[in-house]
């Protein structure tokens, strides 16, 4: 393989470490279309967790990543919230992004079902807001809003401010979002997992000079760990 042919032993601060295209990471996930199961951690803690599984559809050569997680997140130290999230990212052949279809769910207290589709390049994601509400002693579920929203921080912002999202809540559902595109670097590297030093691809995302997400991926694909600017670490327990 590419990745053994220009394997190089790795200092302990990570210096050295070898750039790879992108595209190459991107072309494992499909091509093994191997699941990543993965929990959540804030500090030692474990919050929640996340799935990932990237195929391909078979019907049109689309390259999808399926995603749903859960975990739960505080506004203060004696009041949290459950938040869940599911939705699908389709890449084109280089890697990139073409449309996102996504929801996340902010639950206890309360319920609001945000749910956003998003087309690369376009100027608005498409927004519908759900809610629910008792009518007649049945639990009904109705659309509180629907409409287009900028692409940008203060699109999120507001929505945020209107359903009464935490801080937390905010900055996920506006890094997919923004208008100015991630910038999204592989590197080879190495990961001590269960007491073997793996070889692995170390992929970082970052905006506006700050990096965003930080991911080892094995050479099949899978991710293995990954730190987040939020703060939480993510690590697979298989």
């Amino acid at each position: 393989m590419t990745f053994l042919l220009v394997r190089s032993e790795l200092n302990p601060d990570g210096a050295g470490l070898r750039a790879v295209p992108v595209e190459h990471v991107m072309k494992l996930l499909f091509q093994h279309e191997q699941v990543s199961d993965l929990r959540i951690y804030s500090g030692t803690k474990p919050i929640g967790y996340l799935h990932l599984h990237p195929h391909v559809d078979r019907t049109n050569d689309q390259r999808v990543m399926d995603f749903t997680g859960t975990m739960h997140v505080y506004s203060t130290p004696e009041q949290r919230h459950r938040v869940s999230w599911d939705g699908n990212l389709f890449f084109n052949e280089k890697g990139e992004i073409q449309k996102t279809a996504w929801s996340v769910t902010l639950d206890d207290p309360g319920y609001v079902h945000i749910a956003v589709t998003a087309v690369s390049g376009a100027p608005t994601a498409h927004l519908v807001v759900h809610s629910r509400e008792r009518v007649g002693g049945e639990v009904q579920e109705r659309i509180v809003d629907e409409r287009d929203i900028p692409m940008d921080e203060a699109g999120f912002a507001g929505l945020m401010k209107q359903v009464g999202g935490t801080g937390d809540v905010a900055g996920m559902l506006q890094q997919p979002a923004a208008k100015i595109q991630p910038v999204v670097r592989a590197r080879l590297s190495s990961l001590k997992f269960r007491g073997e030093n793996l070889e692995t691809y170390l992929v970082s995302v970052e905006h506006n000079g700050q990096v965003y997400l930080e991911g080892h991926f094995s050479q099949l694909g899978v991710v293995l760990q990954a730190k987040t600017l939020l703060g939480y670490t993510l690590r697979t327990e298989e």
